[in-house]
């Protein structure tokens, strides 16, 4: 889920509340699962891509993880009486022969796909960690030159008030305007773009937990069976 297709969806559900989207996953199909998914953007993160707030303080007042970008909605398939008529008489006339196919083990192909998101992802959240660490030598920076602004300004007044001169201004709404490269707020970067990152590694890793476990266990048995065969003289 990217930035294009979250706002698509937050378009249909502000003008439709009921709005959802299904998502279909035709190599997870093939493992005789079906790969179908109903999501809808949740009241927490709508509330926040509406205000375009992603900072640290919006994040924690409302109590958001990444975890809570969207909501999975359950799925409910039902057949037509006629469908269902069909299906038991093809299991009368044993149109699907038995097969041995469900002890296949699939190809990698998904995993693979899986494990290069992950990577990729881990690569994103090192680029966003350099970005917030850019931004906090930045503001520390600003900070400190400041300090010296002030402290020369106030030697400055010191100075002035000595002579009976007019004071400068020492508030910071009247120094950001005489000195705006120095008193102006350094924006804090969006965390926006990392909690898409984490959500889709949380998700390529919980796709793995939940596809791989069945493979896995083909492949202790495959194993297994083919070490008994072989002890057997």
């Amino acid at each position: 889920m990217n930035d294009t297709c979250i706002k698509a969806q937050y378009n249909y559900q502000t003008a439709l509340s009921c709005s959802i989207m299904l998502m279909f996953d035709p190599v997870y199909t093939l493992q005789e699962t079906l790969g179908l998914r109903a999501l809808r953007l949740s009241d927490k993160f709508l509330k926040l891509y509406s205000m375009q707030s992603f900072k640290k303080e919006s994040i924690t007042e409302q109590n958001f993880g990444f975890t809570e970008i969207y909501e999975e909605l359950p799925i409910k398939i039902t057949n037509s009486v006629l469908v269902r008529a069909m299906l038991i008489e093809f299991d009368i006339k044993r149109y699907f022969p038995l097969t041995f196919s469900s002890l296949m083990i699939p190809d990698s192909s998904q995993l693979e796909n899986d494990l290069s998101s992950i990577v990729d992802g881990i690569g994103g959240l090192q680029f966003e960690q350099y970005k917030y660490l850019m931004a906090q030598r930045l503001a520390a920076r600003q900070l400190a030159n400041q300090q010296m602004f002030l402290t020369k300004r106030k030697a400055e007044n010191t100075q002035r008030r000595n002579m009976d001169q007019p004071l400068l201004p020492e508030t910071n709404a009247e120094l950001e305007l005489e000195a705006p490269s120095i008193f102006k707020a350094t924006l804090e970067p969006s965390k926006f773009d990392l909690l898409l990152i984490q959500n889709q590694i949380n998700n390529c890793c919980e796709q793995i937990a939940n596809s791989e476990t069945k493979n896995l266990t083909k492949a202790f048995m495959i194993k297994a069976s083919k070490e008994q065969a072989e002890a057997k003289p």
